[in-house]
Order: structure tokens, then C-alpha cells, then sequence
């Protein structure tokens, strides 16, 4: 079994702190067996960040995108997130 990588760029809530964010949702990808391995903060408008949050974690039956984004739904602080890319490592 290998692993797999993605690339998902998150908005936060203005008003979360965003290492208190990238700590809990590293704390949740542990249920999976993820992690986080990188994370960029990009500014987009208006005091807006966007972060491009790069996450491991191993291949399973079951959809991994569908357990990280179960995942990230489920973390308030979140505004909205997108898979951009997913790739075995």
C-alpha cells in the first residue's frame, strides 16, 4: 500500500487564527494516518488568505480525498476548501 498527495487550497475564516486552523486539522488527519507535510499562505483580497495545505496520507479502499474532505468539513474556521491535485507518492 502506498501513499498519496494532495494539494488543497483552503480559505479560513477571517476571523480563525490560522495556526490554531493548521494545528487542528493536522491533529484530525491523524484519524487517517495523515499529515500535513507543507503549507503556504497566499494573500487573495480584502485581508482574504488563501492556504495551499499539502497532505499525505496512505492509500486505502476507501476514497482518501473523501476522508480529508469529510475531514475539513467538519472544522469550523473553514470558509470553503478545493482539491487541486492528487497524486501518488
Amino acid at each position: 500500500m502506498g501513499k498519496v498527495s494532495l494539494l488543497y487550497r483552503i480559505i479560513p475564516d477571517v476571523e480563525k487564527n490560522r495556526a490554531d486552523l493548521l494545528s487542528e486539522i493536522n491533529e484530525r488527519l491523524k484519524e487517517i494516518k495523515g499529515r500535513i507535510e507543507d503549507s503556504k499562505e497566499k494573500p487573495l483580497a480584502f485581508g482574504l488568505v488563501e492556504i495551499e495545505l499539502l497532505i499525505t496520507a496512505p492509500e486505502g479502499e476507501d476514497s482518501i480525498s473523501d476522508l480529508v474532505e469529510n475531514i475539513l468539513r467538519s472544522i469550523d474556521g473553514i470558509s470553503s476548501f478545493e482539491l487541486e491535485r492528487i497524486s501518488r507518492v
